[in-house]
């Protein structure tokens, strides 16, 4: 029996939870929310009907990752490796594919954390490029944001 798309979500905040979103132990939360993840993709894919809701619940659960693994928070979850980050930019990949149908506004978040994985490991001018199309024509990408 698969979980609704609503109950994955929920599953996900109780991981999250349990684990302070990484903070308390990053790779117990890795492998739960990694499962949660799955899930949500391969429910997505096996029922069309409520596959967008898989699919934004699938994008949060990336994001999350991607956050449970960024460098940059004031305490960085303890055990933070450079194999956590590379894994990170996965997650954030699939936040912003343009074939994922969700609504545009859920993209902001994940070119945000794209840009700030990009930015920790050394590649600003994908950095700037990532972060400039958050922005829109709000802002415009500029080379303050190296060190």
């Amino acid at each position: 029996m698969r979980l609704s798309a609503d109950d994955l979500g929920k599953s996900h905040y109780l991981i999250s939870k349990k684990f302070a979103g990484g903070a308390s132990d990053l790779e117990g939360y890795l492998l739960l929310a990694r499962t949660a993840f799955d899930a949500a993709v391969a429910s997505g894919v096996l029922d069309p009907e409520t596959g967008l809701a898989y699919r934004s619940v699938a994008m949060m659960i990336a994001y999350n990752i991607a956050a449970a693994c960024w460098p940059g928070w004031e305490t960085p979850s303890p055990g933070l490796t450079e194999a956590h980050q590379a894994t990170a930019l996965e997650y954030c990949r699939f936040n912003v594919a343009t074939e994922l149908q969700v609504l545009s506004g859920r993209r902001m978040n994940g070119h945000w954390i794209t840009g700030a994985h990009l930015m920790a490991a050394g590649s600003y001018d994908d950095a700037e490029r990532r972060l400039g199309r958050q922005c829109g024509s709000r802002a415009k990408p500029t080379s303050k944001m190296r060190p």
